[in-house]
């Protein structure tokens, strides 16, 4: 009798160390697996870098979109380029940055500015977006040189900022649960099993 007692708790525990392992493992993966199984990351989807370009005369101007993720920074560029290095010319560059929900539709102007040339020629401007939804990034070109634009240049892109995927967070509290039920089931059947023998 002594000794099927020493087999039945035996075979509890190698029992209980499949279930407990096996939920571990589970657990450890939600963070990174969802339940269909399929990676999950904090963005949804990460939009492609954009270029615009537009050639004038011995000019060529090249405006840079990168992908814009919520609070993250983004560095948007326009810059000119010369079929001769010698030549150069100033711009007058307007930024504007709308948002809307949709791609087309109402916007509303989050930001309107001047830009400033660096020292390379490069008009630059570094941008966090929080929100999500459709940005719209426009540069106008209102001035060459010494000469005003009747109709200036546009340059634009729009880049969609997607919300945060919070499902590898619910899945490690559900693997979570999982763990501390299966082994409260382990738990009573071995109290079960004690009783019985």
């Amino acid at each position: 009798m002594p000794e099927e007692k020493m087999r039945h708790s035996f075979l509890v525990i190698a029992l209980f160390a499949m279930v407990l392992g096996g939920c571990m493992m589970m657990g450890m993966g939600g963070g990174m697996m969802g339940w269909d199984g399929q990676p999950r990351s904090l963005d949804i989807q990460t939009p492609e870098r954009i270029v615009r370009e537009m050639i004038f005369g011995d000019y060529r101007l090249v405006a840079d979109f990168p992908p814009l993720n919520r609070h993250q920074e983004s560095l948007l560029s326009l810059r000119t380029h010369s079929s001769n290095d010698s030549l150069s010319i100033a711009l007058m560059v307007r930024l504007i940055i709308t948002l809307g929900e949709q791609e087309e539709g109402i916007e509303h102007v989050l930001l309107e500015e001047i830009l400033t040339p660096s020292t390379d020629g490069r008009y630059e401007f570094s941008f966090t977006p929080h929100a999500k939804g459709f940005y719209h990034i426009t540069f106008l070109v209102e001035q060459l040189g010494d000469t005003n634009m009747e109709k200036p240049f546009i340059l634009s892109a729009t880049q969609e900022v997607k919300a945060t995927d919070m499902s590898g967070q619910s899945g490690s509290k559900i693997s979570t649960l999982l763990i501390v039920g299966a082994a409260g089931m382990v738990v009573m059947m071995i109290v079960m099993m004690g009783i019985r023998f």
